[in-house]
């Protein structure tokens, strides 16, 4: 597709994935802020993928794209089966 309804198809493409992959940074590191507040130790992926399956009624599939995301992102360290967020840089939401 070419012309204006191409250009504008991509665009909206584009920002549409933008969007999404900045909601799943912001999502996952809403879940694992909030169970690392739970009084046990550091969150594991299958708590993480529980947790924002319930949070955000999606299914695991869209949990792991989500989880996937942030790590590459650096918002959130997966080391020895556990999760935490990343800290020292300023990383707004």
């Amino acid at each position: 597709m070419d012309g204006f309804a191409g250009s504008f198809a991509r665009i909206y493409r584009d920002i549409a994935a933008a969007h999404k992959r900045k909601q799943d940074i912001v999502r996952a590191t809403k879940v694992v802020r909030y169970l690392e507040e739970n009084p046990s130790k550091a969150p594991t992926q299958d708590q993480f993928l529980s947790s924002f399956c319930e949070m955000y009624q999606v299914d695991e599939s869209e949990a792991t794209e989500a989880f996937r995301t942030a790590v590459d992102a650096g918002r959130i360290e997966y080391r020895a089966s556990r999760l935490r967020l990343v800290r020292g840089e300023d990383k707004s939401d």
